[in-house]
């Protein structure tokens, strides 16, 4: 398999690229479908992450398709990046602030780069993330119907507590709804971009 992967891609490096190239289109096309549908397919996801562990256990070994020894982790590594991008995101998902989409994406990624790699992935994402929800609190309406929806939540928990629980007033509607698919192929590419340069990888 090694012979066949030197013939195939040349180098070490050429096949790190070519693997993070693949990732970089499955996260857009990811994102393209969060955009225009506020879903990111669940068929996409496992495809994407199935690839992820095979390409991990027949590629040549190495630290990581992203590192100074480009090469596969095995499928126990694969599936440390994903268990990673799995459980750092699900806070966010039991919180309401993520969708189970956003998640399984960043699960996705982290079976591509494994550890330590999906931890710069995610760093990334959450600053992306808050770009993205800066830009979409300057539109029009959006901060005002989230200001609206703080007073009705805390007029809600004041209810609640006064009358024992008894008491509760409707959930009010949501101010934007942020594609963070866009958030986690944004802020992924980019550090992949940079990692690679900083590895010297291009």
């Amino acid at each position: 398999m090694e012979e066949f992967a030197i013939s195939v891609f040349g180098t070490p490096a050429a096949m790190g690229l070519s693997v993070l190239a693949l990732l970089s289109a499955l996260l857009l096309i990811a994102a393209a479908h969060d955009l225009r549908g506020h879903r990111i397919p669940n068929i996409l996801i496992l495809c994407g992450a199935l690839l992820a562990i095979a390409l991990h256990t027949i590629l040549p070994r190495g630290d990581g398709f992203l590192s100074l020894l480009p090469g596969a982790l095995g499928p126990w590594g694969a599936l440390k990046g994903l268990l990673i991008g799995l459980v750092v995101l699900l806070p966010l998902y039991l919180l309401r602030g993520l969708s189970a989409g956003d998640v399984k994406l960043m699960a996705m990624t982290g079976a591509f780069l494994g550890s330590p790699e999906i931890w710069w992935a995610i760093f990334s994402t959450f600053l992306a993330g808050g770009v993205l929800v800066l830009a979409a609190a300057l539109r029009p309406g959006v901060a005002a119907q989230t200001l609206k929806n703080l007073r009705i939540m805390l007029a809600s928990a004041m209810l609640r507590t006064a009358s024992g629980g008894a008491v509760s007033i409707p959930a009010p509607p949501s101010a934007t709804r942020l594609p963070y698919g866009l958030a986690i192929a944004g802020g992924t590419i980019v550090c992949m971009i940079y990692r690679a340069v900083q590895l010297n990888m291009i």
